[in-house]
C-alpha cells in the first residue's frame, strides 16, 4: 500500500511504501516527476475533501484546494488547469469571477452548479447567466440552505 503526502510548501512528493512485513520505506521524488494522471487523481481527492466548516464558508472551503494543487510547480499547475473535471463543481456564493472562471476552465465537461439563497442582485444575475450559457452541460443544480 502506498501513502502519498504533498503540499504547497514542499517541492517533493513523499511516498511511503507500507509493506506486509511492517517495514516502511520512504522515497522522495521531485514533484515534476510524478505522472500527470496520478497528480490529477490526487487533486480530485483534494478538491472533493474540502468541505465547508460552517454553512457560511461554502465559498472559502471550495477554493482551498486550488493553491495546494496549482502553486507547487509549473507542471502541477498545467496538469490542474488541463483537467477539466477538476473545475466542474461551480459554487456561486460570493465570488462571481471565480464562478465564471470555473465554468471557463471546465470546458465542455458536465457541470454541477451549487448556489446559496441570496438577495444580492449581482449573484442572482451571475447564476442566471451561468445557467443560461451552460444549460446543455448542467448535470446537477443544487441549492445549499
Amino acid at each position: 500500500m502506498f501513502i502519498f503526502l504533498f503540499g504547497p510548501k514542499t517541492p517533493f512528493f513523499s511516498i511511503f511504501n507500507i509493506q506486509h512485513s511492517s517495514r516502511m520505506s520512504f522515497d522522495t521524488i521531485p514533484a515534476h516527476d510524478i505522472p500527470m494522471d496520478v497528480i490529477c487523481t490526487i487533486f480530485k481527492v483534494l478538491r472533493d475533501t474540502n468541505r465547508p466548516d460552517t454553512p457560511n464558508s461554502i465559498y472559502e472551503s471550495s477554493l482551498r484546494w486550488i493553491p495546494e494543487a496549482t502553486h507547487v510547480c509549473r507542471s502541477w499547475r498545467k496538469a490542474a488547469l488541463s483537467a477539466r473535471y477538476l473545475w466542474t463543481n461551480i459554487r456561486i456564493a460570493t465570488s462571481i469571477p471565480w464562478a465564471i472562471e470555473f465554468a471557463r476552465r471546465s470546458g465542455n465537461a458536465p457541470i454541477c452548479i451549487i448556489t446559496q439563497p441570496t438577495h444580492h442582485p449581482r449573484l442572482y444575475e451571475c447564476t442566471k447567466t451561468l445557467l443560461r450559457e451552460n444549460m446543455q452541460r448542467i448535470r446537477v443544480i443544487a441549492r445549499v440552505l
